[in-house]
């Protein structure tokens, strides 16, 4: 496996790390309340660490740090379980990773420690040369709101949710999240889930994948730099050409100089925001129907009325999952396209 040499996560203002911080507490209040639901599809593991390590390479490669993954020898086998919840828990973990590390390297690690005719029992392990941590520390670590003190929050910023959230996932998959580190030696998380194995042939993993894949152009305004990936990659996961553009203003250029199928639209971006760059866009079309797609973390009834007030078509709360991006998108495009039909 080649090594990546992984972008920091950087905030466009205060306003934006308020919603982080928002987004971390409702993710929180829904695991307590037993409102997250856990899917059971097929996917395979390696694939799910390998899409980490490609959308936090930037991340890692600002610092100049190596992002190193380390694979089982068959990387196509495949089991069941929720993989967008299981790939949260690890982006969470690998950026804690890149944030606490100045200099050296990330190791991913996927290995399996044993399986059976039906299940298979999976170790996840993410280890860094960072700055370490004391067993004070690592005691109180999964405590909601917690960090390692004071001064480590002033200087690397955070909520102190992400290790909270991520046990609490990890927990509900079966499994718990155990940490070794030394201070100024780095520390490794690592956990351990039992799952079962995917009983599908190729054939039947590929066709239901064929049949939802849309056809269409697609802009996407949205400045967050991990966002932006994660958005690329969904749409390309559903067939769908994509172009993404850092704010409003860009994204009202980009309609006036080009036809699009679509518009997913991040309503908070600097220079111009997603309400007034709806407004624009309306104005220059001046009838002409263009589906425009809001994206945000507000999502109280009177955000939806505010961003169908001023243009917008459809609603998408982040962060956005793969199947509501499709449902969406399906409702708009006018032809959905079967590799078959080719």
């Amino acid at each position: 496996m080649p090594t990546l040499r992984p972008v920091r996560l950087t905030p466009a203002g205060s306003a934006d790390t308020l919603l982080r911080v928002l987004d971390d507490i409702l993710d929180l209040a829904r695991i307590e309340s037993g409102k997250v639901e856990f899917e059971q599809l097929p996917f395979a593991p390696s694939a799910a660490l390998k899409e980490v390590a490609t959308l936090l390479s930037a991340q890692a490669r600002e610092k100049n740090l190596v992002l190193d993954l380390k694979l089982p020898a068959d990387e196509s086998f495949q089991v069941l379980g929720d993989v967008v919840r299981l790939k949260q828990v690890l982006i969470n973990l690998t950026v804690n990773a890149i944030k606490f590390t100045e200099k050296g390297r990330i190791d991913l690690e996927l290995s399996i420690v044993r399986q059976d005719d039906t299940r298979v029992a999976l170790r996840f392990m993410i280890r860094d040369t960072g700055i370490g941590m004391s067993r004070e520390v690592q005691l109180r670590l999964f405590q909601a709101f917690t960090q390692g003190d004071s001064s480590t929050t002033r200087r690397f910023g955070g909520t102190g949710l992400g290790l909270s959230i991520s046990q609490r996932l990890v927990r509900q998959m079966g499994g718990d999240i155990s940490v070794s580190s030394t201070p100024n030696h780095g520390s490794e998380f690592s956990f351990e889930i039992t799952v079962p194995k995917a009983s599908i042939s190729p054939a039947a993993a590929i066709l239901p994948q064929q049949s939802k894949l849309l056809n269409g152009r697609v802009l996407v305004a949205e400045d967050d730099p991990i966002n932006k990936r994660v958005i690329q990659l969904m749409l390309k996961r559903l067939g769908l050409e994509c172009v993404v553009v850092d704010d409003g203003a860009a994204a009202v250029a980009a309609v006036e100089q080009a036809s699009w199928d679509a518009v997913l639209m991040d309503c908070q971006m600097p220079i111009m925001d997603g309400f007034a760059a709806t407004r624009q866009i309306r104005a220059h079309l001046q009838g002409r129907p263009l589906p425009i797609i809001a994206l945000t973390a507000n999502v109280m009834p009177n955000d939806r009325a505010a961003c169908l007030a001023v243009g917008m078509d459809d609603f998408l709360a982040k962060p956005v999952r793969q199947d509501e991006l499709r449902a969406a998108l399906a409702k708009w495009l006018v032809k959905p396209h079967n590799p078959a039909d080719s």
